[in-house]
């Protein structure tokens, strides 16, 4: 990899490392005091009115996704990958900290609907890391591994400035800040990396009178459609878990924001730990057997979540770390990608639609399937979930179109 580290732009990648970090730090204290800030200040202390209003605006923001999630894609095709990660995310930190100044339903749902317009930040860092570095590389995927353990780093410090700083409002304050310096950071240190040449005209008229245009995408060829296919299926069983943990750790094991931050903080730990496994294990069974693996350990996380008394709940975050389905995810999808002639920014619009679709559905049902069952039976949705996952085991055998394969083939022929 040394010589390939040498024809590397580092100036830029070392920029969009410093921005990428940053961010993460946003994410962070977001996931730490997010929902506390919404029950103490905007629900009067009611945290299941908190988590309804959570998934009622999740399920508009979905709807309005399917027009604006494509048209952000096009827009980052058409006014290059900069501008996306600049502009925008200087609006939401705005849009943050005037909710956080006077929080209210309607400043939250102010501020959630700048979110949904301008969120395009990793996205748009995707697209420029993937301008820079072959996807389908493991030069991409260990250039990807180092910037993710320099997040993680970030994401650690954070979290023990939020278990500090002991009020939610503060620590939005924070997170927008980190906003500002990380659109700051590619302004100043960022060259674009799309060129002129290659960008394209926004089309307009066929984005706002088919919003599931890009959804054609998964047409191109019939691995592209078997593989989204299953990773939807994948989406949708994880989500149920994902969409209730945060309430159901509240509710049954008594966390608040600091054991929130506690236990991020672990999991960052066991990132930085388990990050150097993804090119071993990709070397060693491959794309497929790693996003199997990543799977396999989703399961035995689910079951953790259902039988472990509270003081466990740090073998979750071990767990978390050992998860390297996505990475086999990302190899697997742009390899028919590119064998598809597809840009980056179309499969990405394409999969937004896809998550969009089971997004508007999902985060409510399951939401109301955990109140209904929230004082009798609090884990009824992690049984659902883990059915489903258990079943998805032997779907991914079945579905799984293998890019190795065709690659030898193609080799070989």
């Amino acid at each position: 990899m040394s010589s390939d580290a040498a024809r590397l732009p580092l100036s830029q990648i070392v920029g969009l490392g410093v921005a990428r970090c940053l961010a993460r730090a946003s994410l962070m204290i977001m996931m730490s005091c997010n929902l506390e800030m919404l029950t103490a200040h905007v629900c009067a202390g009611d945290a299941l009115r908190a988590q309804s209003l959570l998934a009622q605006i999740r399920s508009v923001d979905t709807l309005a996704s399917f027009w604006l999630g494509p048209i952000k894609s096009a827009l980052t095709e058409r006014y290059g990958r900069k501008a996306a990660m600049v502009w925008p995310t200087l609006i939401m930190a705005a849009a943050r900290a005037a909710y956080t100044f006077r929080p209210s339903t309607v400043s939250y749902v102010g501020y959630r609907v700048v979110v949904s317009t301008c969120a395009c930040f990793f996205a748009a860092y995707q697209s420029a890391l993937s301008d820079l570095i072959d996807p389908t590389t493991d030069t991409f995927t260990a250039t990807s591994q180092v910037l993710d353990q320099c997040a993680t780093v970030t994401g650690m410090v954070t979290l023990l400035l939020v278990r500090y700083i002991g009020s939610a409002r503060r620590a939005m304050f924070l997170a927008s800040a980190c906003y500002v310096a990380s659109a700051v950071t590619v302004q100043m240190t960022v060259t674009e990396t799309l060129p002129r040449r290659e960008r394209k005209p926004v089309p307009w008229r066929r984005l706002m009178s088919n919003p599931l245009a890009p959804l054609a995408y998964f047409t191109r060829s019939p691995e592209l459609l078997r593989f989204h296919i299953l990773t939807a299926l994948w989406d949708t069983a994880e989500g149920a878990v994902n969409n209730v943990l945060g309430l159901f750790r509240r509710q049954v094991h008594g966390w608040g924001m600091a054991e929130v931050a506690t236990q991020q903080f672990r999991q960052q730990i066991f990132e930085i730990v388990g990050s150097f496994g993804t090119l071993p294990l990709l070397r060693g069974v491959g794309v497929r057997g790693t996003f199997f693996w990543g799977k396999v350990v989703s399961v035995l996380s689910v079951l953790v979540n259902i039988v472990a008394p509270s003081n466990f709940m740090f073998v979750t975050a071990a767990l978390a770390a050992l998860r390297y389905d996505y990475t086999g995810e990302m190899r697997e999808g742009s390899y028919w990608r590119k064998e598809a002639g597809a840009t980056v920014s179309e499969a990405r619009a394409a999969n937004m639609n896809l998550f969009r679709v089971i997004e508007l559905f999902m985060p409510n049902l399951w939401t109301r399937l955990y109140v209904a069952t929230a004082k009798t039976r609090p884990r009824s949705v992690f049984y659902v979930s883990l059915a489903a996952q258990l079943s998805l085991l032997g779907v991914t055998q079945m579905l799984w179109p293998g890019s190795e394969r065709h690659a030898r083939k193609k080799k070989a022929g």
